[in-house]
């Protein structure tokens, strides 16, 4: 090794340390406690927990036709490509295509055209359990559950929601008419 690049090394090893050293210096503030109930200071915001994430393998596996993605990047709408990952917020538009999401346990949400889908959730827990909505707002969807024990897997449509069993097969209808009809009915009950 050069003596120049041994500097370097020395160097980047040494700022990489101290920037661990300056991590371990990093207090967290006290809880106060009054009458035995603990407080932390509003100006502090809680740690984050380590109960969900939101690293899960959902995937485009099929397009045909028009169908568009919005992925909440700045882009706004976007032509939808094969192998496309879906993550949490993503909202998928077919107009005149057909589109299919593949999920990590081979479960799938199959959608026609003229179908407007969002996922406001897809996380996974610590010990490996899925948490899935997909809120279908207009159109017609598939849905294939397969291998999904101990998964949770909900569509919401129309202010209702119904929570999947596992194994499950099911096509879902939502028209403006219907949830016309729907938001009439629950004003005037």
């Amino acid at each position: 090794m050069k003596p120049g690049s041994r500097i370097a090394m020395a160097t980047l090893l040494g700022l990489m340390l101290s920037g661990l050293a300056l991590v371990a210096q990093q207090t967290t503030p006290q809880a106060t406690s009054s009458n035995n109930a603990t407080t932390i200071p509003s100006s502090q915001s809680s740690p984050p927990s380590v109960a969900d994430s939101q690293v899960r393998i959902v995937r485009l596996s099929e397009v045909q036709g028009e169908v568009d993605v919005y992925r909440g990047i700045g882009e706004g709408y976007e032509q939808a490509l094969p192998n496309l990952p879906i993550t949490q917020g993503t909202e998928l538009r077919t107009r005149t295509g057909l589109a299919e999401i593949e999920f990590e346990d081979n479960s799938t949400l199959r959608l026609t055209p003229d179908t407007i889908v969002e996922f406001p959730r897809l996380e996974r827990n610590p010990s490996g359990v899925t948490a899935t909505t997909v809120e279908v707002v207009s159109g017609t969807v598939y849905v294939n559950l397969a291998r999904t024990a101990g998964n949770e897997f909900v569509l919401t449509f129309a202010d209702q929601q119904a929570v999947l069993a596992p194994s499950n097969h099911i096509r879902l209808l939502v028209t403006p008419t219907w949830r016309a009809w729907l938001c009439w009915m629950a004003r005037h009950r």
